[in-house]
């Protein structure tokens, strides 16, 4: 007896196996910051979206008094194709906040349609924010953007990176289908004072072909990249400058260089590493030193 064959009845067309049928998402994170009347910070507000994960709250020893530590984490396995994801964070008057993420967050083959990541951040009157995500991992065919606006009101301080890496040293070369390390990577970061008078903007793109070619003027032979910003009208940042100057010259797999901002709005400290490992440790470096002259306490390095 043959065996019935109900393949053509109603039933929806077949999918070839290698397409990518997954939904792309748009998701959403909110994080308000209050000090308590003991002078703490705290989270007055949150809400989250998958992917976005939220953790415990933390406050540490040789933090600036008050300070709390949050660490962002991810409940998927990356960012993937066509990601539109955001973040809204607030500090009130007077919050102190530390935010980092547990570990680096990794862009998957975005096979042709953008993955986007957009960081807005608004600091009330005095506040002091601390923005240290670890650096991204773009992944072979990964194309990503990354949005960066920040909003301060009068007397507050934001000390922030932005640094990303790829993750496959062995495409060294174009290969006949066209991979490469990466796709593209877009950077854009804007700032603004409570008038909404510009301070920063900065725009870049950097594509994975072009990297390969190992041009001195564009990346050479390093394989990851970061910037870190330090953003404070007052007048004592000469001495952060310094430094931060001296600190990176004893480091031997990075070229790196610190310049004053636009506007008097801060300084700007960029970095080419030979690989992660080196990227972090400077980036760590930085932060710790510029942490130390803006507050007067030396930070330790967060568990990840």
């Amino acid at each position: 007896m043959r065996n019935a064959d109900f393949s053509s009845l109603n039933s929806p067309p077949v999918t070839p196996i290698g397409l990518n049928t997954m939904q792309s998402r748009k998701a959403r994170a909110e994080l308000r910051f209050t000090k308590n009347t003991s002078g703490k910070t705290f989270i007055s507000h949150q809400r989250a979206e998958h992917p976005f994960h939220i953790t415990r709250p933390y406050h540490y020893e040789r933090d600036p008094e008050g300070m709390v530590t949050l660490y962002l984490q991810s409940s998927s396995g990356g960012i993937y194709r066509g990601d539109d994801l955001s973040m809204d964070v607030t500090l009130e008057e007077r919050a102190q906040l530390h935010l980092t993420t547990q570990a680096n967050t990794i862009v998957h083959n975005t096979r042709g349609i953008k993955a986007r990541q957009s960081v807005d951040i608004v600091l009330g009157k005095g506040s002091y924010c601390e923005y240290i995500p670890d650096p991204t991992v773009l992944f072979s065919g990964a194309a990503f953007c990354s949005n960066i606006q920040i909003k301060l009101e009068e007397g507050a301080k934001i000390l922030f990176t932005d640094s990303f890496m790829w993750h496959d040293p062995s495409y060294r070369l174009v290969t006949e289908r066209g991979e490469h390390a990466f796709a593209g990577y877009d950077g854009n970061i804007k700032i603004v004072d409570q008038h909404k008078n510009l301070l920063v903007l900065e725009r870049f793109r950097l594509e994975g072909k072009d990297v390969l070619q190992h041009n001195c003027a564009i990346h050479d032979s390093f394989r990851a990249q970061g910037s870190l910003f330090i953003i404070d009208q007052s007048p004592s940042l000469n001495c952060v400058l310094g430094a931060i100057r001296e600190g990176l010259s004893h480091f031997k797999d990075i070229y790196a260089g610190a310049s004053e901002l636009p506007n008097n709005s801060g300084i700007i400290i960029r970095f080419l590493a030979k690989d992660g490992i080196a990227l972090q440790k400077a980036l760590n470096m930085s932060w710790s030193i510029s942490r130390e002259q803006l507050t007067g306490t030396t930070p330790r390095l967060r568990r990840k």
